[in-house]
This record gives C-alpha cells, sequence and structure tokens, in this order.
C-alpha cells in the first residue's frame, strides 16, 4: 500500500535521530490515517502494559501490541523513522487536519506534523522502544494459506457469543477447529461450520478481541507458528494472535439436546427491531458486550397476540417492540447481543424450543440459547443490570 513519497535521508546511525538532518516525509493524510487506524485494533486506551497505547515506528514498520495481538505493517515512512507516540492524540489530529497531504519529521523529543499555510502540530515522542514486540514469532513468507470465504463471518458471529473476564479461560475465547468454528458463555452456544482442513494445522483458542479484529480488518490469509497464529489481509496488514491450546468443553451433547423441538416461525422484521432496540443497549454501563432481550409469552394459540417482546435497555432510555407468534406455554426468555439477534432475523425463518432452550439453524451454523422465566417484568426498568434472567449456563450441564 503506497501512501508515501520518501525524501532520502544519509544517516550514519539508523537507530539514532539527528535533529540537524531530521528524517522528513510526504505522506497522504486520509491514506496514513486509514493505515494507523488498521494498526490500532492492538493498541489499549491506556497503558495495560508499558507503550500498549502507542504506536510504535520502526525498521519500516508501524505496530501497536497489546499483549494479546501483534498488529503490524509497512510504515512507508524508512527505516530511519524511530519513534513512540500515543495514538489518540495523533489519531484525533489525522481525523481533523484538512490537508490532503502532510509533512513528518523527528527532532529531538516531538514529531512535527506540517500541513498548508504555515499549519504545525508537534506530538510528544518516545526515543526508546520498550514495548515487547519480539514476543511474537514472525510468519514465514511462503507459509501463508488462503482463509475460505465464509471464515470472517464465522470469526465474527462466535465471537458474539463469549464471554468477558469470565474464570473460566476458555469461556472467553474462540475455538478454531478445522470443521468449524464454535464459542460459548454458558448462556449462548454458536457453532459455525467452515472447511478449515489444509488451511490451518489444528485446533486451537484465540481471545475473543482477537476474533473481532480478524473480522473488522478483512483477513484473507492465515499462518501458524508455535505460540502465535498470523493473519494477513490484502494491504498485506499482519494481525499475530496468541495461539492457546488450552481444551476447549465438548459441545456437542448440548447442541444435539436442543433439537427436536416445537417450531416457532419467526417474525417478519426482527432483525430491524434487534438493531433500533440496539441504540439504547448499547449504553448498558457494564462491561462486556450490550444484549437484548426478547420474551416469549403463551398467546393462546392466536396468530395476533403480540405475545414476542424485543426490548433494549440501558441508562439512557429503552426500546421494545412487541410481535405475534403462534405459541401456547410458559413465558420464556433469553438475550442475544444486537449483532447476533440480526443475523438470526436476517438468516432463519423458524426457531425450535426444546429442554429449556432456544435452537437455531441456518446454512452454515447453530445457535442455541439457555431459555428461562425473567425475575421481572420487561416493563419494569433497572439501570446498569437490564431485565436479569436466572440460568446455569448450557454448558454447565456437563460442569462438574
Amino acid at each position: 500500500m503506497a501512501i508515501v513519497k520518501e525524501k532520502k535521508q544519509k544517516t550514519e546511525n539508523k537507530e539514532s535521530l539527528d535533529s540537524s538532518n531530521p528524517p522528513q516525509v510526504g505522506v497522504n493524510r486520509e491514506a496514513f490515517l486509514n493505515l494507523l487506524q488498521a494498526i490500532k485494533v492492538a493498541v489499549t486506551p491506556k497503558d495495560e502494559i508499558d507503550q500498549s497505547s502507542c504506536f510504535v515506528f520502526q525498521n519500516g514498520l508501524v505496530a501497536g501490541f497489546d499483549e494479546e495481538k501483534l498488529c503490524r505493517a509497512k510504515s512507508g515512512l524508512g527505516k530511519d523513522f524511530l519513534c513512540v507516540v500515543r495514538a489518540k492524540p495523533i489519531l484525533q489530529l489525522l481525523d481533523r487536519l484538512p490537508d490532503e497531504k502532510i509533512i513528518l519529521s523527528l527532532t529531538d523529543g516531538e514529531l512535527l506534523v506540517s500541513g498548508l499555510n504555515g499549519r504545525k502540530s508537534g506530538l510528544v515522542v518516545e526515543r526508546e522502544v520498550r514495548l515487547l514486540l519480539s514476543q511474537t514469532e514472525d510468519p514465514g513468507k511462503d507459509d501463508w494459506r488462503n482463509l475460505p470465504a465464509n471464515f470472517s463471518e464465522a470469526i465474527k458471529l462466535a465471537a458474539e457469543c463469549t464471554g468477558s473476564d469470565d474464570p473460566k479461560f476458555w469461556l472467553t475465547c474462540v475455538h478454531v477447529h478445522p470443521k468449524y468454528v464454535e464459542a460459548c458463555d454458558n448462556k449462548r452456544i454458536l457453532r459455525y461450520t467452515v472447511d478449515l482442513e489444509g488451511v490451518i494445522n489444528g485446533e486451537f483458542l484465540i481471545r475473543s478481541s482477537a476474533a473481532e479484529a480478524i473480522h473488522d480488518l478483512g483477513m484473507e490469509k492465515v499462518c501458524e507458528t508455535q505460540n502465535w497464529v498470523h493473519f494477513q489481509n490484502r494491504n498485506e496488514v499482519v494481525l499475530s494472535c496468541r495461539r492457546w491450546l488450552d481444551e476447549f468443553r465438548d459441545l456437542g451433547p448440548v447442541l444435539e439436546s436442543a433439537k427436536g423441538g416445537r417450531t416457532i416461525e419467526l417474525p417478519d422484521g426482527l432483525g430491524e427491531a434487534a438493531k433500533r432496540a440496539a441504540i439504547f443497549a448499547n449504553e448498558i454501563g457494564v462491561k462486556g458486550k450490550p444484549k437484548i432481550m426478547i420474551r416469549l409469552q403463551d398467546g393462546d394459540g392466536k396468530s395476533n397476540n403480540k405475545n414476542l417482546l424485543v426490548r433494549g435497555e440501558g441508562p439512557l432510555g429503552w426500546l421494545e417492540e412487541p410481535f405475534s407468534v403462534t405459541y401456547t406455554g410458559p413465558t420464556l426468555a433469553f438475550m442475544a447481543t444486537p449483532t447476533l439477534l440480526s443475523e438470526i432475523g436476517r438468516r432463519s425463518n423458524a426457531v425450535d424450543v426444546a429442554n429449556n432452550k432456544l435452537y437455531v439453524r441456518s446454512d452454515n451454523y447453530e445457535y442455541v440459547a439457555l431459555l428461562s422465566v425473567p425475575e421481572q417484568k420487561p416493563c419494569q426498568r433497572e439501570p446498569e443490570n437490564v431485565s436479569k434472567i436466572k440460568s446455569s449456563g448450557p454448558a454447565n450441564e456437563e460442569e462438574e
């Protein structure tokens, strides 16, 4: 991805900066901003480890590393361009500058960004790289293999069913298997069939944040080393993710136990309702993914009883939307992320209910959600903790 035209510089020591003759490079502002936005997937808002909130420019590359994943690409700034700069201010600056082209130059302690009409800005930089980029292994140039076209969607939907900060490590990960990609958070399971035979060497786990980054960057190739799995997109941005070999629970029995129940036809417009409910679900001030509640109650066998309710709720408001479905039985509810519920509404015409589980089958994936009776009516609002549901989780059927 050619984004700069480098001016030749002669320096005796490539790892040091000579303030009398600093590296100076002209770049296309928008293209450079897009490059840094891609690297940002491995940058933390604050220093969780030393310099993890920064971009590192070194050896002709720009990189970010958050200990779980490393993202890097050719910077186009040359090997003499060495500095560590905070990500947030440089991203904000590049986004708000009106200039089509800018000049980047390094002096002692500053990265100078110059535009037209004398517009200049100086960003504080560090000369010493303390971020442990060397922890990762480098992928071999000839070891890349093409990923199936549906891998990106598989990894994204699986990531929607992971837990956050769960003491059981496997519940925070996506399980990549030669025949499928799957995840579970003890209340939801998703298994997406994807053919990775001959593409990966064997099964492994990656953290959910890494799975989301793989999708967001549009990764098309994969390469494995001993402790890391590497992904590359068409712009040659490389994302290296820790390759965990911890045991992942067998979800097959839970998936089988959810099949063969009563079929409920889904109403039209469910996916769009999920998007509207997400406006407020996204405002939930708790750690983890926002959730939408779906509540199903007895419709007395009638088709116009408005007995299915989609509700999103947060500190700043709520939205609910009723639908009519043919269902008789106890009141049941489950939670789903807006993305996953929209996908179910778009891809599936019906769901099965059996053994207190909701089962969805599409052309590519199976999805199971634990059903339970809500503790409170959906019209009662409790900020920061939306519509609690009692559950033990589908994976707990085999837990000790």
